[in-house]
């Protein structure tokens, strides 16, 4: 089944992948919902010093064509496929993997 997710997903047009959790991410959130106020706000710099236990990283656009897989196949599979490597120290594999319909396309969470 991972050659033909691997081979899925080559055949994907080009997709969205933010780290939601990454700082820069976090500091760009802060600033739209407080605007002016970001640099001065108790609550954002509250926001910003909150320590995250969990990498979230989103993929979006996918397109709907990945929907026929069957959601909890599709959440499965991801999951035994998915991981983060970081140079020479042991890859972190997802806690939960969430895809659902998002604008025109699908979106992949992974929460590792």
């Amino acid at each position: 089944m991972r050659i033909l997710l691997a081979a899925l997903w080559m055949c994907l047009p080009p997709a969205k992948v933010r780290w939601q959790t990454a700082l820069p991410v976090k500091q760009a959130l802060v600033k739209m919902k407080f605007g002016a106020d970001a640099a001065t706000s108790t609550q954002a710099r509250q926001l910003l010093a909150s320590a995250d236990n969990v990498y979230l990283i989103v993929m979006e656009g996918l397109p709907q064509r990945i929907a026929q897989m069957g959601g909890a196949r599709l959440q499965a599979n991801l999951k035994k496929s998915t991981m983060l490597k970081r140079g020479d120290k042991p890859p972190i594999l997802p806690m939960q993997i969430e895809v659902g319909g998002h604008g025109n396309g699908w979106e992949v969470d992974a929460l590792g």
